[in-house]
């Protein structure tokens, strides 16, 4: 059952903290309507992990775009989905660009202010403890500025 109800036009929405593995499905299952995730390399591309996101994507309708370091092709599908107005996907980022790491990265604003899109942000709570294998819950979403 979907608790987090998107707009019929795209937006992108930025996902904080990135800490489990699951944070990903655990949204896929969570929106209303299909969306397109960017997803790294070693998930998208390597079995098993990419099976596993497949298959997730097949009950969910939403899609991955894979997210390679030095190649601008991700970032290139994911404007176009926004662009496309209500035929698009919205596009979901983590913008720690990996699990626990420290740095936020401007990406997700930046994609929202160049497609000209409302920017969504998410919060997941994962409870206790600092496993990387832990279904989080949905603390809360909002609407944020893509202004600098």
């Amino acid at each position: 059952m979907p608790t987090i109800f998107l707009p019929q036009d795209p937006v992108v929405i930025a996902v904080f903290p990135h800490r489990s593995l699951l944070d990903g499905p655990r949204l896929a299952f969570a929106f209303n309507r299909p969306v397109l995730f960017g997803v790294d390399p070693d998930y998208s591309l390597c079995e098993p992990w990419r099976s596993l996101l497949l298959t997730i994507g097949a009950i969910t309708g939403c899609s991955m775009v894979p997210m390679q370091p030095g190649s601008s092709q991700g970032l290139r599908t994911m404007l176009r989905s926004l662009r496309s107005g209500p035929a698009g996907r919205s596009v979901c980022l983590f913008p720690q660009g990996g699990i626990d790491t420290l740095t936020d990265h401007d990406g997700a604003r930046w994609l929202a202010r160049t497609a000209g899109v409302p920017l969504m942000r998410v919060d997941l709570d994962h409870g206790p403890g600092a496993r990387k294998v832990r279904w989080p819950s949905v603390r809360r979403y909002a609407w944020t500025s893509t202004s600098d």
